[in-house]
């Protein structure tokens, strides 16, 4: 990254970008100390130690940064808070992990290991790359402005992905694993987590498309509004990602790391072919060419999934039905809400009373033709408050 600042600098049109990408490459080094602790922590299913470390990390980086900001620092206040982020979760994860690397070095350990490891490497780099291609296309060919919108619309359906969807892949990954000889089992476990998955997802992704035009400008200002459209159609997007949480895992776990670099490899001709085409037709055409491209990415999956474990397309995209039509019913009622309300109503005073009216829509359609589903999310917050409540 050092490097390479250069060039990439001048490839995205800014040669500014230069010392920001060497200064941001220290924090590559930093998570990397601490990337087996993380990971031990991980398949031991001890979750507690992370999520307190992810906190800690970003409220001190977080207080540095917005400190720096104030004092106009700019753009390096973002960078020192990744920085002091990543020292500060490196610092708790050596505290609370016994582990202590050494200077023995295991060729046999490495050959059993390599595998995977260059598996998930590639895809890991090949989905980076994939997910960050259009940001740099349209900060290219569409100008600064245009991707200053894009993030920003941007920035709520991410933090919601990253809620549900990281959380879910961490787990399964090490739940998956211990299962990986139990086909059965394995797929009953995928039904079950796809329909929990399912019934929170559309909930809170369709729900912010459908609230977008309202929650944007209140939270980033009216100067932000133009990006409406693109928050709505990123948080569609986010869906779909989000509904396809367990093939990573599920391939990882079964053995077929091969096949999932298939996948991605298709992913990514996908997504450079739609940031080809939306680009010369607009932002929100290069959105849907996307989400289509992840769509499309659904079929060889379960395909796969099929073969190595057994598992059913028909049983892991049936939880959706009841949810999707909930979801319609949702913003009906969502828009509906918006042609009623007064036009001079406080801007808080209108999100919650289209989020409660979304809420109830949704959860009365859910609880009506899939009860069972609802009582199932009630049944796991429960069991996680007492299991906290316990420790």
């Amino acid at each position: 990254t050092i490097a390479l600042a250069e060039p990439v600098s001048k490839l995205l049109g800014d040669v500014n970008l230069a010392p920001l990408l060497r200064w941001s490459s220290i924090g590559l080094i930093i998570t990397a100390l601490s990337a087996i602790h993380s990971t031990l922590l991980q398949k031991a299913m001890d979750f507690r130690s992370p999520t307190i470390r992810t906190l800690i990390a970003n409220t001190i980086g977080g207080a540095i940064g917005v400190v720096m900001a104030l004092r106009g620092y700019g753009v390096w206040a973002l960078i020192a808070q990744q920085l002091s982020t990543a020292i500060t979760g490196a610092i708790f994860l050596w505290s609370v992990s016994p582990y202590r690397p050494t200077f023995r070095f295991s060729t046999r350990h490495f050959r059993e290991l390599s595998g995977v490891s260059w598996s998930i490497f590639s895809t890991s780099l090949l989905w980076f790359f994939t997910s960050r291609l259009d940001q740099m296309v349209i900060g290219r060919f569409i100008g600064i402005p245009s991707l200053g919108l894009y993030v920003i619309g941007n920035k709520i359906p991410e933090m919601a992905k990253n809620l549900t969807h990281g959380p879910l892949e961490t787990i399964s990954l090490p739940a998956f694993s211990s299962l990986q000889d139990n086909h059965p089992k394995l797929c009953d476990s995928i039904y079950q987590g796809m329909e929990l998955n399912a019934t929170v997802s559309f909930a809170i992704f369709v729900g912010l498309a459908a609230i977008s035009p309202d929650l944007v400008p209140f939270l980033f200002g009216a100067k932000w509004a133009a990006a409406t459209s693109f928050s709505a159609l990123l948080s569609l997007y986010a869906l779909v990602n989000v509904l396809q949480v367990f093939f990573h895992p599920a391939l990882l776990a079964s053995g077929g790391a091969g096949r999932y670099i298939v996948l991605n490899l298709w992913h990514a001709l996908g997504v450079i072919v739609a940031c080809a085409v939306g680009v010369k037709f607009g932002i929100n055409f290069l959105i849907l060419g996307m989400m289509i491209t992840s769509l499309m990415v659904t079929t060889p999956a379960l395909l796969f999934l099929k073969g190595r474990i057994g598992l059913s397309p028909w049983h892991y995209c049936e939880p959706c039905i009841v949810p999707a039509l909930a979801s319609l019913l949702m913003v009906a009622a969502i828009t509906l809400a918006s042609y009623v309300l007064p036009r001079d109503l406080l801007p808080v005073i209108a999100i919650t009373v289209k989020i409660a009216l979304g809420a109830v829509v949704y959860l009365g359609f859910i609880f009506a033709f899939k009860k069972a589903s609802l009582l199932k999310i009630v049944g796991t917050v429960n069991h996680a408050i007492k299991g906290r409540a316990s420790r």
